[in-house]
């Protein structure tokens, strides 16, 4: 009834589990599912909580984080927050959600339908504190939509997957960071011309993107 998602591990060896609808809960290893939040989503067709992992310093800050679209007057968008456990080694609450990036476009720029898809997906906590966000260019997957062409545009978010800081900002090795302007889009742009970055991963110890 979760609709899981996505998990990820936690010191101990229990598991920190996402339902598509919001539902966040902590499963030890014998199996005691706990829940720990529920976060208000838009879940319908492919929306909703979709990414989750663990921050590099975890032990020490407790820190995770979500990737997840929400419904507003003017849309549908998506936004990437950070939590802290309320205990590192067994928590039982997620508080504090802080939004890291915001009002990343879930919905087709054109009108088209059919754009419930191809929005938001993975954030991957890299060793060095930085993050991996995936956002799809969010247009029609059933008719020819001309709005997908915004994932080569620098200054969209749409098509991109961003490498941003814990604060936000683009990581300053990124291929179009901006010096003055480290917030903008394309300050946080590692690479572009992507239709739906789902699901994408580190190789274990370093920052290559697979």
């Amino acid at each position: 009834p979760y609709e899981l998602v996505n998990f990820v591990f936690l010191p101990s060896g229990d598991v920190i589990a996402a339902g598509k609808c919001g539902a966040l809960r902590r499963v030890t290893l014998t199996g005691v599912s706990t829940a720990m939040a529920s976060v208000p989503v838009h879940c319908e067709g492919d929306r909703g909580l979709l990414g989750l992992d663990l921050a590099a310093d975890y032990a020490t800050s407790g820190t995770v984080y979500t990737l997840y679209n929400y419904r507003a007057d003017n849309g549908t968008w998506a936004r990437l927050t950070r939590w802290t456990v309320d205990n590192i080694a067994q928590p039982t609450a997620l508080r504090n959600e802080v939004i890291v990036l915001d009002e990343i476009p879930s919905f087709s720029s054109t009108g088209a339908n059919c754009d419930d898809s191809h929005t938001t997906g993975t954030v991957v906590a890299a060793p060095d504190g930085t993050l991996y966000v995936g956002s799809g260019d969010s247009s029609s997957y059933c008719t020819v939509d001309l709005g997908a062409l915004a994932s080569y545009d620098l200054n969209i978010p749409r098509g991109k997957i961003l490498h941003v800081n814990a604060d936000g900002t683009g990581v300053s090795t990124n291929p179009y960071f901006q010096p003055g302007a480290p917030t903008s889009w394309q300050s946080r742009v590692f690479a572009s011309g992507v239709r739906n970055p789902y699901r994408f991963s580190l190789r274990p110890g370093t920052d290559t993107l697979y």
